[in-house]
């Protein structure tokens, strides 16, 4: 057997590739054995790695087909405050409803919503919004919508809980809930986009206290990077309740926030045209809600996984049920009217100019009308006559639709026809 001295004489010939020098028969054959006992050593080393490269190379790897837009791959979080019960303020009808169906419309859209009604003080409105914050990150989308009163104070606005009972301009900034608190967390925080709405610019809920002389409406406030900001109306003028279960505002709202393929922008102009309207021709009001942005993505509250005309689609749809729900009221108003002057009423404060005007706005909402169904119409067309030529111009180089379109057939070159 050899020694310990001989196998370390060995080993850095073997190591070296080197010319292993001729040795006793005995020497040789343990050198044969320690050289077949490293190789066998090393076999289940190199296995393994050979085993896990692959895994690891596949988990970098991205994959197209569970790819998401960012702003839907993001956790999104809510908060809804709804303050309708106030005890030494005007009480509201609509703020329960309005933050209620909120609520339901964020949770269906994905949202994690926190919603709250009635908070009595600013300490539970506070602590609302920290918790609120306390979830929100750089990877997050943050929605915070509030309805009920509001005020503002030497430029600064004010969310009032129930429970406030002021006796002066100090007891309501001392006992409000600022804007500024909310928007100041989401700035630290960097969640982006964060949308914040708010449908309270309502009449000075403090009216009948002569102490308590406030500015209209709310202030202007520039929002803080990825943030977008709404009010109900323009800065410094007066919202509707209306007289619906929704407020006028949130009503529509609602209908263009839930509508698919819509960006946000496009869902807050379209909610902002019904608003003016039905404000001016139901109420005799003038109410234009108030944006602004301080985010530039294109974020979809439903979905964007439509295509452009496909969205354009969508939107001029939306229209037409908007203008067929109006058209429908107005039918019935004249209805009502002629019923009622036929019956003599007219001493009741009804007359032929209300008609008249009822019958104008008639012939424009069906010249609207009829141009958003000839628009829509065409869009269709249009698609249908790309998706024919697409199909034809797939089955003319041999794409098989039926499988991958991406894969041609073997014989025939892939074309790929520009629309």
């Amino acid at each position: 057997m050899p020694d310990s001295s001989d196998v370390i004489r060995l080993a850095p010939a073997l190591r070296s590739g080197g010319v292993v020098p001729k040795l006793p028969i005995g020497l040789a054959r343990a050198g044969r054995l320690l050289v077949c006992l490293m190789v066998l050593l090393a076999m289940p080393l190199a296995g393994r790695a050979q085993e896990t490269a692959p895994i690891a190379t596949r988990s970098l790897a991205p994959s197209a087909k569970v790819s998401l837009p960012d702003s839907m791959a993001r956790r999104r979080i809510a908060l809804v405050i709804g303050n309708a019960a106030y005890k030494s303020a005007a009480a509201l009808k609509n703020p329960a409803n309005d933050a209620r169906d909120m609520c339901a419309l964020l949770a269906k859209a994905g949202f994690e919503a926190d919603c709250r009604f009635d908070l009595k003080d600013r300490d539970a409105m506070r602590d609302a919004v920290r918790n609120f914050a306390s979830k929100l990150s750089p990877e997050t989308v943050a929605f915070f919508y509030y309805a009920g009163h509001a005020v503002q104070i030497r430029g600064e606005n004010f969310m009032l809980p129930v429970s406030i009972n002021p006796k002066s301009i100090l007891d309501i900034e001392d006992e409000g809930l600022g804007l500024n608190y909310l928007l100041r967390a989401l700035d630290e925080v960097r969640s982006s986009p964060n949308i914040v709405v708010l449908d309270a610019c309502r009449s000075n809920p403090f009216s009948d206290n002569y102490r308590l002389k406030l500015d209209r409406g709310l202030a202007r406030v520039d929002p803080p990077v990825g943030t977008v900001l709404v009010y109900a109306t323009a800065p410094g003028q007066e919202a509707l309740d209306g007289n619906h279960r929704n407020g006028l505002f949130t009503e529509s709202l609602l209908k263009y926030l839930a509508a698919p393929g819509l960006t946000l922008g496009e869902s807050l102009e379209l909610a902002s045209r019904d608003v003016e309207r039905e404000a001016r021709t139901r109420y005799g009001f003038t109410q234009i809600p108030y944006r602004s942005f301080s985010y530039s993505g294109n974020f979809c509250l439903a979905g964007c996984n439509l295509s452009e005309p496909g969205r354009v689609l969508a939107s001029l749809r939306a229209q037409e049920a908007q203008a067929n729900q109006r058209i429908a009221a107005l039918e019935a108003q004249n209805a009502r009217l002629v019923q009622a002057l036929q019956a003599g009423a007219s001493q009741a404060g009804l007359d032929r100019t209300t008609g008249t005007a009822s019958d104008v706005e008639l012939r424009q909402l069906r010249a609207e009308l009829k141009s958003l169904q000839a628009q829509a119409a065409k869009l269709e067309a249009t698609q249908r006559t790309s998706d024919l030529t697409r199909s034809d111009a797939k089955r003319s180089n041999g794409i098989d639709s039926s499988k991958d379109p991406a894969l041609p057939r073997p014989s025939r070159p892939v074309i790929v026809p520009s629309f």
